[in-house]
Formats: C-alpha cells, sequence, structure tokens
C-alpha cells in the first residue's frame, strides 16, 4: 500500500496555508474592522454555519468563550426555526462559508437586515465577491485553487485556512481584551488547558505575553506546590495502636482492624409470600396471563 496521496495531501495544505496567509496578511485594514467590530460587541458573537465550515463556528465560540468574550454558535439551519429570536441589536453575527453562497446563511443575512435594528454581521469566506461577502460589514477572504481540495471539492486547503482565520482571531481579541493567564483560569478551570494556565500564573506569567519571532521566551518561575502543605505519611500496620475504651463502651479488640476477625453476616431471611393473596389473582403468570383462583 502506497502513502503517496498521504504525502500529496501534506505538501498541498502546506502549500494551501502559505497561500491564504499571504493574501489574509495583505489586507490588514480588513483585520482591523473585523476585530474591532468583534472589541466592540455589547452583546453575544454568534459564529454560524452549515456542513464542513460548522466546525470552525462552534471551534470560533468555544475559543472566544475561553478568553472571556461572550460567545455562542448556532447552526445556519437553526435560524429560521426559532433562533433569529436571541438575536439583539449589540450582537455580532459571525458567518463562515468557503463558497460564501450558503443558502442558509444568505436567508439569514437577509432576516438580519430586515429587522429594525439588525445586529452587525461579519463574513469569513474563500471568496471576496461573494453574495455573502458583499452583504457584510466586514469581511475576512481568501482564494485557494481547488487543486489544495481532496478530489478538488472536498474541503481541505479551505478548512485549513479557516482555521488559520479562527486562532488569528482568538489571539487578536484576545490582545485587544488584555486577557490574562488569570482570566484565562477562571473561564477555563477544568483539564490540561486550565491546569497549564493556572500553573504559568502561579510560576510569575501573569498575562499572556506575545513573544516576537527569534526572541527568546521569558523563564517560568520553577514553584514548589507543596512548599507551604507539610505532607505526613501515616503509620505503617505494625505501628497501629489502640485506642483507649471510653467508660460505658463496648469491648473494643486489641488488635488491628487488618488482624480482627470478620464476622459473617447472617443469611437474608426469605419473606413467605402468599401468591393469591390479593384479590383473588395470582401473581404467577400461566401461559403468559393472569388467571382467575378457582375458576
Amino acid at each position: 500500500m502506497s502513502s503517496g496521496a498521504f504525502l500529496r495531501s501534506l505538501r498541498s495544505s502546506e502549500a494551501a496555508v502559505a497561500h491564504a496567509v499571504r493574501q489574509l496578511s495583505a489586507r490588514p485594514e480588513r483585520v482591523t474592522a473585523f476585530a474591532a467590530a468583534l472589541h466592540r460587541c455589547g452583546g453575544t458573537i454568534l459564529p454560524t454555519a452549515i456542513g464542513k465550515s460548522a466546525a470552525a463556528a462552534s471551534r470560533l465560540a468555544a475559543s472566544l468563550r475561553s478568553v472571556g468574550a461572550r460567545a455562542h454558535w448556532v447552526h445556519a439551519a437553526e435560524w429560521a426555526h426559532g433562533d433569529l429570536g436571541a438575536v439583539r441589536e449589540e450582537d455580532v453575527i459571525v458567518c463562515i462559508s468557503n463558497s460564501g453562497r450558503s443558502a442558509e446563511l444568505l436567508a439569514l443575512a437577509a432576516e438580519l437586515r430586515a429587522l429594525p435594528r439588525p445586529p452587525t454581521i461579519l463574513a469569513i469566506t474563500g471568496d471576496e465577491r461573494s453574495p455573502l461577502a458583499l452583504l457584510a460589514s466586514a469581511q475576512l477572504s481568501w482564494s485557494l485553487p481547488t487543486e489544495h481540495e481532496i478530489l478538488r471539492v472536498l474541503p481541505a486547503g479551505s478548512a485549513l485556512a479557516q482555521d488559520l482565520v479562527v486562532n488569528a482571531l482568538v489571539a487578536q481579541l484576545a490582545e485587544l481584551r488584555g486577557s490574562t493567564l488569570a482570566d484565562l483560569t477562571a473561564c477555563h478551570p477544568g483539564g490540561a488547558i486550565g491546569a497549564a494556565a493556572a500553573s504559568a500564573a502561579l510560576g510569575g506569567l501573569s498575562e499572556i505575553t506575545w513573544v516576537p519571532q527569534g526572541q527568546p521566551l521569558p523563564q517560568r518561575q520553577q514553584v514548589d506546590p507543596f512548599e507551604k502543605v507539610p505532607y505526613e505519611s501515616p503509620p505503617p500496620p505494625d505501628m497501629w495502636v489502640p485506642q483507649m475504651q471510653q467508660p460505658g463502651q463496648a469491648p473494643m479488640s486489641s488488635q488491628p482492624p487488618s488482624q480482627q476477625q470478620q464476622q459473617p453476616p447472617p443469611p437474608p431471611q426469605r419473606q413467605q409470600v402468599d401468591p393469591f393473596e390479593r384479590g383473588g389473582q395470582s401473581s404467577l403468570p400461566m401461559g403468559g396471563f393472569p388467571w382467575p383462583r378457582g375458576g
């Protein structure tokens, strides 16, 4: 079995990432406008998508919550089934679509723009001239050749580009908010991420530090977690000392609990039950049905 397709996909993904980075970096004004809209949000940031892009929308909301932003992702198909009622003017809707032509998102944009007080609509797409991008207040877009997709159709390079944008937006918003490791620990105390954030905070890194490429990372202070909590190991079994018997208390054994003979509990008593006790009906099925007693 050859691994040719696997290696070709890796090289294609690397080229797609480089291509997307060049395009996104070439329009810093779009990045500024997009990040500012997220930072100014006075309500809830609502990423939304359908299909493969839904994974990026879900992760964007989850990562934004970890740095203290109010965010919740909504599947694009759910807006027309009641979720439009949750939208407020101060919210920001982040629509993610590689084609920029998803029918559910275009219908959502039309519904939102028709509101008396519409929320802010942002777009992350693979086509800056798509209908969704043109309907948005701000957009982040790129354009990748179909050769970076699996079978030239299934999202591969475009999915990586969406992940790039998600990561960069979370980093940018964390910087704008001044998010610290204490904030991250408060919002995400569980799992390996929470443990790493708490450890870094205890080690003296009280805030997220953006280190330029090529510069050394800050040294983390070594902290002994048991410095102020002395640990006393329990005595071995042969050091067990019986306690003094109190007046009126039952006699105590002079042997350690591990050497005392355990008396087996008495066998449970079986309760005698008359199956014909209730209303002449037998509780024992005959042929699958209860039959009346006495015919």
